[in-house]
């Protein structure tokens, strides 16, 4: 069912008729719902994250060599990397850099008129000496999410041994590509509706719908 909006400011109100609905197993929120500035580009039990960024996490986190699993703790597993994201959209690009500043890398965030910096739960605007490319130069694991096909990324920036998400084919030594990422979307998406679906019909949840409110007097 596609529930359609006039107005941004009733998306609250729509989201939580829909968790209260018992007919719905899941929510599905398509982006930019808020409109998009010039770019590249509550506690619920049925909300999807932002599929597409958290794809590119999940992506990351099998690649050789870039999460430490094993000798750091949860919040440190990237800690001395540097990571450049291209493109600070709200669908990828912003999700994408706060989650892996999260995980304690040092993140780039690089939009078509700004250039900002993720570091120890802070963020810092650059100034006009960081360039993209001096960016890209720095990291070892670069994200581009630009939706044009004019845009190409100067692959004498990537150094060798990188891990490059998203981007046109590379011939430079030791880097790793992946391409497709929107399948591991859809694939995600698809057992996400799944768990909503057998969360949504567990015996627990049941027994708390079922369960009448108790009146406050």
């Amino acid at each position: 069912e596609l529930r359609v909006l006039d107005d941004p400011i009733d998306v609250e109100d729509a989201l939580v008729d829909a968790n209260d609905d018992p007919r719905v197993h899941g929510i599905i929120v398509y982006y930019p719902i808020f409109g998009q500035v010039e770019s590249f580009s509550g506690e619920r039990t049925k909300m999807s994250p932002a599929l597409t960024a958290l794809s590119v996490v999940k992506i990351l986190e099998r690649c050789p060599g870039v999460y430490d699993k094993q000798s750091k703790p949860l919040g440190k597993h990237l800690e001395g990397k540097t990571v450049t994201v291209i493109n600070r959209s709200e669908i990828v690009g912003r999700p994408v850099a706060a989650m892996l500043a999260n995980d304690g890398a040092t993140v780039y965030s690089i939009d078509i008129n700004s250039i900002y910096r993720f570091s120890g739960g802070r963020l810092h605007k650059c100034g006009d000496d960081v360039t993209p490319e001096s960016c890209v130069r720095e990291s070892s694991v670069v994200v581009t999410g630009v939706p044009t096909k004019a845009y190409r990324l100067p692959t004498e920036w990537i150094q060798p041994n990188s891990t490059v998400i998203n981007v046109a084919l590379l011939k430079i030594p030791g880097v790793v590509y992946v391409p497709m990422v929107g399948k591991v979307t859809v694939a995600m998406l698809e057992r996400n509706l799944v768990r909503l679906f057998e969360q949504f019909h567990h015996p627990s949840v049941k027994l708390i719908q079922q369960t009448p409110k108790k009146e406050p007097w």
